[in-house]
């Protein structure tokens, strides 16, 4: 009789086993869900660093220049941001990382090439609103079926009727003489007003001439405005912010005359007989001659109460110049050089 040895070895039942793959792939899943999710709060931490640490460097440039730095040319792809904030006007510049210090950012890493081309498609930028200063980046970053493009806030539309602050005029070179006008070129520097509120929106002037006005000019970038011709000045500045108020005035007066020199000659014994004395002036440079008065230049005049000493008036800018005095006819061997003297 054949007997049948029946198998008492334990082993796992599908049933088990099916079970057991099924918890697995729980856990497998799980863990990628978390890796996944954890990878997207750090992206997105990182963000919001780089924004926090632009807006401080950014405020302090506003500070110290009154003005955000930014590259020229406006960034136009922003109808995904234009609704974040209310008090955003519809004006956006990429942030000039180069002109702010110690920038090491997660993202951003489109800003060169943005500067010599400038494109909408980049969009791993920082952007910078004009109005409000707030700060995106244009990429954003996905995150629980939300995409975020700077650090979440409570916005409130912001109601401006603050006046900017006062612009600066500052003289930056001019000459003054001793009688206190000016005496040529004068050259002025103009520095914005502040607003906290809705930002500066330009900085204006107006030049008054011998009492007539200009129109009102705005400022450019250079802020300096040079005045050559003699005058009595009066150049008055405004700041205006977003919400048009503007600021109180601010007001330089000065002249700009030719200032003039008093030229001196003493007879000597070979001019006795001579009442009729001229000067011929003339200032000289490396590729120009400057003639005060064709010869035989201007008669001087007798000073009073005297008999032998002649005087003419003539322009400051021949102080370090040359002189031939003559006696009309022709020049003369006994012509002398004499140092003019200031009035």
């Amino acid at each position: 009789m054949i007997r049948i040895k029946r198998n008492t070895q334990k082993g796992i039942t599908l049933v088990t086993l099916s079970i057991a793959i099924i918890i697995m792939m729980i856990i497998t899943s799980t863990l990628i869900y978390h890796t996944t999710t954890g990878n997207k709060v750090k992206a997105l931490n990182n963000m919001y660093y780089d924004i926090t640490k632009i807006k401080d460097k950014v405020s302090m440039y506003y500070i110290n220049y009154h003005t955000i730095p930014v590259v020229e040319t406006p960034y136009e792809n922003i109808s995904h941001i234009q609704a974040i904030n209310p008090n955003d006007n519809e004006v956006y510049y990429v942030i000039d990382l180069e002109a702010l210090e110690n920038m090491n950012l997660n993202y951003g890493q489109d800003y060169k090439q943005y500067q010599l081309n400038p494109s909408g498609s980049l969009t791993n930028l920082y952007i910078i609103n004009q109005r409000s200063h707030s700060v995106y980046y244009v990429q954003g970053i996905q995150f629980d079926n939300k995409t975020y493009y700077t650090i979440p806030e409570e916005y409130t539309k912001l109601e401006d009727h603050t006046l900017p602050t006062m612009p600066e005029i500052y003289m930056i070179s001019g000459t003054k003489s001793k009688r206190g006008f000016y005496v040529g070129e004068v050259v002025l520097n103009i520095t914005p007003g502040i607003d906290k509120m809705s930002g500066v929106n330009r900085t204006t002037y107006k030049i008054i001439k011998d009492g007539q006005p200009s129109e009102e000019i705005e400022l450019d970038e250079s802020q300096t405005i040079t005045l050559k011709e003699n005058a009595n000045y009066e150049v008055i500045a405004y700041t205006y912010d977003n919400e048009q108020n503007m600021s109180q005035s601010k007001k330089i007066t000065f002249s700009i005359q030719e200032d003039y020199l008093e030229l001196y000659f003493k007879k000597g014994e070979y001019w006795v007989e001579d009442t009729n004395i001229y000067a011929y002036l003339w200032s000289q440079t490396e590729d120009k001659v400057d003639e005060y008065k064709a010869w035989p230049g201007e008669k001087m005049t007798l000073v009073s109460g005297t008999q032998d000493i002649y005087s003419m008036v003539i322009p400051a800018r021949y102080e370090d110049g040359l002189v031939v005095f003559n006696k009309r006819t022709s020049s003369s061997a006994n012509s002398r050089y004499y140092n003019s003297k200031r009035r």
